[in-house]
């Protein structure tokens, strides 16, 4: 123990018969007990003294005047162990020692990274316009189609028979045409003649009126005739129509490229009504990539823009995608905007569903003043970093605000003209102006 720890008297009174008092005083180390402790009989006394021993024979004395004189013996004690005053040496600063880094001006990037699910930009379902007994399907789920391909047949025995009903109807119709188109020239003929005699002077005027109006009755017949005709081809029309029903194709509007079957609802045999779903169509080619983007970054957002994708089903391949639609209402739930990217998807590896990270890039500064991101500290709820002069050897605190974060470097906003040196480590043990040393190596160059 240090000689400025002080140390403790330890005083005894032993009461021997007939009044013989002993009192004892030596030195005890403060720390190993508290001072003014009575511990069987000792006074610990946490002060510098030097071993004594005082002894005084009293008789016939009464308790109170030992009491007494025990008290004034302690009390001479204490007074003579006060502890003299010494000359300590003045405390030597230590330096602490740091490792720094350069501040430098460089290009740093503000990206994000957006958890997101892969949609098919297109899907339908593919149903029969009639209702019918499967007879044949020719695609199952994962297979490709075209565009009109034919994908489902029904029985058609009925629909056939409607398209022969309405080819005869067509034929009695035109029939009918040709005997009214008969009458009608037959009607024409006789009132010429009628009109001849009556000029003439042979025929009367009752007759003239009765080849007219037989002329007349005649042309009403054959326009019958042919709207019955127009009626029977729309007929035989609508029963082809149907008949072609049976024969379920898949078709859309865009001529680009082919679509996939992502799954069956029917099988062969089994009776369907008239739009029931019989197959789900979908495009991938190309995917659309949903990511839903916070306030904070909707201002960085633009059509166009390019963003990296990732997942871990081809975890050495990346995707490109652009921005295709950004949504300019936000989710009232999550304050969150949905945005929507087009990827090209060729060789269809990415499906709908399947989990990706996007990584956007949402602002480029060329020219930023750069520090590594271990070099900002927090001292008053204020963040800012240490300034380091080698002539001086000690640091400067310096109260900055940052802009963009990479995970290794912090641009550093209004403090274009700012140069030098940055602690990087130890600055927990730092304050503005502290001693500071450097280790051998030189110091790290913040380089992005």
């Amino acid at each position: 123990m240090s000689s400025d720890d002080g140390c403790a008297l330890v005083m005894r009174i032993i009461h021997y018969p007939k009044g013989l008092v002993l009192a004892s005083a030596y030195s005890s180390s403060p720390r190993a007990i508290p001072p003014s402790t009575n511990i069987g009989g000792y006074w610990w006394l946490r002060e510098r003294c030097t071993q004594l021993v005082l002894c005084q024979t009293m008789y016939h004395l009464g308790i109170k005047y030992r009491q007494l004189v025990g008290a004034t013996l302690i009390y001479g004690l204490i007074c003579g162990c006060l502890p003299q005053k010494e000359q300590r040496e003045p405390q030597q600063i230590l330096a602490v020692p740091i490792a720094s880094a350069s501040i430098s001006k460089g290009k740093i990037e503000l990206t994000r990274t957006y958890g997101a699910a892969l949609e098919a930009p297109a899907q339908f379902s593919v149903a029969p316009k009639i209702s019918g007994r499967i007879e044949q399907l020719y695609v199952d789920m994962g297979d490709s189609v075209s565009r009109n391909q034919i994908v489902a047949e029904l029985e058609n025995d009925e629909y056939e028979q409607e398209v022969i009903q309405a080819r005869a109807d067509l034929t009695v119709a035109q029939a009918q045409l040709r005997r009214a188109s008969t009458s009608y020239n037959i009607a024409s003929l006789e009132l010429k003649r009628v009109e001849t005699l009556r000029k003439r002077g042979i025929s009367s005027e009752a007759q003239l009126d009765t080849a007219l109006a037989t002329k007349l009755q005649r042309r009403s017949e054959q326009e019958v005739a042919q709207a019955e005709i127009a009626r029977a081809k729309a007929q035989l029309d609508a029963a082809q129509i149907r008949l072609d029903y049976t024969k379920v194709r898949v078709s859309w509007n865009s001529k680009n490229g082919s679509r996939v079957v992502a799954r069956r609802f029917a099988s062969v045999g089994s009776m369907v009504a008239e739009n029931s779903p019989l197959f789900s169509i979908v495009e991938l080619d190309p995917i659309t990539c949903v990511i839903y983007v916070a306030e904070k970054d909707y201002r960085h957002l633009k059509q166009g823009q390019v963003a990296s994708l990732s997942t871990d089903a081809y975890p050495k391949t990346e995707f490109q995608g652009t921005i295709e639609r950004i949504a300019p209402v936000f989710e009232p739930g999550s304050r969150q905007a949905r945005v929507e990217l087009l990827v090209n998807n060729k060789d269809h590896v990415l499906v709908p569903g399947m989990f990706v990270l996007a990584t956007l890039t949402l602002r480029i500064v060329a020219n930023a003043t750069l520090v590594p991101d271990t070099a900002i500290t927090k001292r008053n709820d204020q963040l800012g970093i240490f300034l380091v002069s080698k002539e001086t050897q000690r640091v400067r605190w310096q109260p900055v605000r940052v802009g963009i974060q990479n995970g290794q470097y912090i641009e550093l906003l209004d403090l274009d003209n700012l140069s030098g040196q940055v602690v990087t480590v130890g600055h927990h043990l730092l304050d503005d102006g502290s001693l500071v040393s450097f280790p051998a190596h030189s110091p790290e160059k913040a380089t992005p």
